[in-house]
């Protein structure tokens, strides 16, 4: 009977570092998909906010304001060129 007592014990740590794996992963996976959806909550206010400072500053309020393509335009361009790809006038 002792001669088997390595072997149980042996087979009893390698489950609990599996239990343990798996558990580190569902972890892993679900603070991943709640930062997933914090960041896309935050890009989509970022771009209400966006949207709200263009109608309020520059179209005074008017939905779309004649010279409101290149405005956007111009707008666009620069914060590309400060942030990146993801502030191009494709992303709004």
């Amino acid at each position: 009977m002792e001669e088997n007592k390595p072997e149980i014990e042996k087979s009893n740590n390698i489950n609990l570092l599996q239990l343990e794996r798996t558990q580190i992963q569902e972890i892993v996976t679900e603070i991943r998909n709640f930062v997933d959806s914090s960041v896309n909550i935050a890009i989509v206010l970022e771009h209400g906010l966006i949207g709200k400072v263009i109608v309020e500053q520059e179209q005074k309020g008017i939905q779309r304001a004649e010279y409101g393509k290149q405005l956007i335009l111009d707008l666009f361009g620069g914060l590309s060129h400060s942030f990146g790809c993801g502030y191009s006038i494709n992303s709004y």
